[in-house]
């Protein structure tokens, strides 16, 4: 079966299932991507009922042979549990590795290779090129968003000793960084495209492009947290509509 027709089988497959996660996955974009404040208490709420959550439906879908073989239900089990792992340790732990510098390697990793490539296999139970050239593309600029948060906190995290990769960068760096994993997506878009042939429909992601101007002017010249704020929003938007053009051109060439 061609990676164009694994695509089509993607899209139809209990396509009520996938509308849903993706609704809510966007949600859930939006709202850490406007940086709407949380308290405490809901903050705590979201960590004690999303992790559950998300490892209930890994072990739905490793044992329902309808689903996914029953030889590779494993795999969702260990996937599963090293991302709830990152995600605590991100900032908990004896050692938390996002106040080490590690923090835009675990967002593309989790964000970008892990969700793209785990969506792929857990539906056709195998792995292709086409899905993992996009699936940096997309971790390209999830990563972005958190280069954009690091870039405004970056006065009071030296002062809180939190050695964070715009920390360890300086402001300068950081910059470059962001302006790099934008272009980086798009360049991942094209360069996936042309080396499996297509399908160009996916081009439609360079659509989204227009997005992505005004959250770097603020990176690369502004300091204010407001402007930061905004520019955080704006990247998230742009990951967003990248995304979704990306899937309208896929579906469309299915």
């Amino acid at each position: 079966m061609t990676v164009r027709a694994s695509l089509g089988q993607l899209f139809v497959r209990n396509w009520p299932i996938k509308l849903a996660a993706m609704f809510f996955a966007i949600m859930l974009y939006v709202a850490v991507a406007a940086q709407q404040p949380l308290t405490q208490s809901f903050a705590l709420r979201l960590a004690i009922t999303i992790p559950p959550a998300g490892l209930i439906v890994g072990v739905v879908l490793a044992r329902r042979p309808s689903t996914i073989h029953a030889r590779h239900g494993w795999v969702i089990i260990a996937v599963g549990a090293a991302s709830i792992a990152a995600g605590v340790l991100y900032t908990g732990g004896p050692r938390p590795y996002g106040y080490a510098g590690l923090g835009e390697l675990f967002v593309f990793l989790f964000f970008g290779l892990v969700a793209v490539n785990g969506s792929y296999y857990v539906q056709l139970e195998r792995l292709d090129w086409l899905p993992f050239g996009l699936s940096v593309a997309v971790g390209c600029l999830a990563t972005a968003i958190l280069v954009v948060n690091n870039v405004r906190d970056i006065e009071t995290d030296q002062r809180a000793d939190k050695q964070t990769l715009a920390v360890r960068l300086g402001r300068d760096g950081a910059r470059r960084l962001y302006l790099g994993l934008v272009g980086g997506a798009y360049l991942a878009l094209l360069v996936t495209l042309a080396a499996n042939g297509g399908p160009w429909w996916a081009l439609l992601g360079f659509m989204s492009a227009p997005l992505a101007l005004r959250p770097l002017r603020a990176v690369m010249t502004r300091t204010d947290g407001p402007a930061l704020n905004g520019a955080l929003a704006g990247t998230g938007a742009l990951l967003g509509a990248f995304s979704l053009a990306v899937s309208v051109g896929l579906l469309i060439a299915s």
